[in-house]
């Protein structure tokens, strides 16, 4: 196994498994009670960056329990976990290393949100026939990202010096109106960023100060 680079367990109760991505490309499943190793996918060329799943678990809709996995490599990959993780889709439209992805679901409506090294997100509806619609690019101002993540209409993004919040108005249409440390502020190089799954706070790791800090989304304290 390489050096890990992202893990995730299934939120589905008919899977209880661990997913691993690494640093040569491979996603290593382990059975999440006893960690046994049940396989090993060949699922990126380089690195993998992000995991998450769909919030629709339901095995007769072909958009539940799909797994969605980005990479150093551009792309963006979606497998299948009701069907032995087939490959079900790979999304190709960033120009740069993915560093973070997410499912979105509102209202039955299901998207998946990707975010890139040079300040891209890309938000794609996911079909009801599991096939990927067209998508809408938002590009922010020129940063060093390094890793972003969404929920709900909520998004952050970490950069080299601050953490900017932002909010999904409408399909085409992202308002970033807050950021949270800043020049001034001794924590830098945000590679990690969770937020929960009400969207009321976000988990912050840095890379130069080593420590992890807790905001709060609405008010931006931490």
């Amino acid at each position: 196994m390489g050096k890990i680079r992202c893990m995730k367990l299934s939120p589905y109760r008919n899977l209880s498994q661990l997913f691993c991505g690494d640093k040569c490309g491979y996603l290593w499943i382990f059975d999440s009670n006893s960690m046994k190793l049940l396989d090993i996918l060949e699922a990126h060329q380089d690195q993998v960056l992000g995991l998450d799943f769909s919030p629709i678990g339901d095995p007769e809709d072909d958009r539940g329990m799909l797994l969605a996995t980005s990479s150093r490599d551009k792309e963006v990959r979606i497998y299948d976990t009701k069907k032995n993780y087939n490959l079900a889709n790979i999304i190709d439209d960033h120009e740069s290393t993915v560093i973070g992805l997410n499912f979105v679901s509102k209202l039955n409506n299901l998207s998946l949100c990707s975010i890139d090294c040079k300040s891209n997100i890309i938000l794609r509806p996911i079909l009801p026939d599991g096939s990927v619609g067209e998508a809408s690019i938002k590009s922010l101002p020129p940063k060093t990202t390094m890793s972003g993540v969404m929920k709900g209409n909520t998004v952050a993004v970490g950069t080299d010096t601050k953490i900017q919040l932002g909010e999904l108005k409408s399909k085409d249409f992202w308002s970033f109106n807050k950021s949270v440390f800043g020049n001034s502020s001794t924590s830098k190089d945000f590679i990690a960023l969770e937020m929960d799954e009400g969207g009321v706070y976000l988990l912050a790791s840095s890379k130069k100060n080593k420590d992890i800090s807790v905001i709060d989304i609405k008010s931006g304290q931490h």
